[in-house]
């Protein structure tokens, strides 16, 4: 429940406050929330990779949790803007 809020609040913010907004809030939604997935599965994956190959970082779980946030954060961001509020751009300019 927390995840599907916080996508919903996210994406709302996104639309008015950062990216254009398209024309199709539905698709957009839908995609900014399949990206948030990823986001989701690479931060865990990237915690659980940082702590089977750093083992002693297990003492300080702050700091792999850190790395999978940083990594999520800019999938997020890059995908957010290039698949998400990018899409109505890229079917007018063919070179997108």
């Amino acid at each position: 429940m927390s995840f599907a809020t916080a996508v919903t609040v996210t994406w709302y913010c996104n639309r008015h406050w950062v990216f254009s907004r398209s024309a199709d809030a539905s698709r957009e939604y839908r995609a900014y929330f399949a990206v948030q997935l990823v986001g989701a599965v690479i931060n865990l994956g990237a915690y659980v990779a940082i702590l089977e190959t750093a083992r002693s970082l297990a003492r300080f779980p702050v700091l792999p949790l850190a790395g999978g946030a940083v990594l999520a954060l800019l999938f997020n961001y890059w995908a957010t803007g290039r698949w998400v509020f990018h899409a109505q751009a890229a079917d007018h300019d063919p070179l997108a």
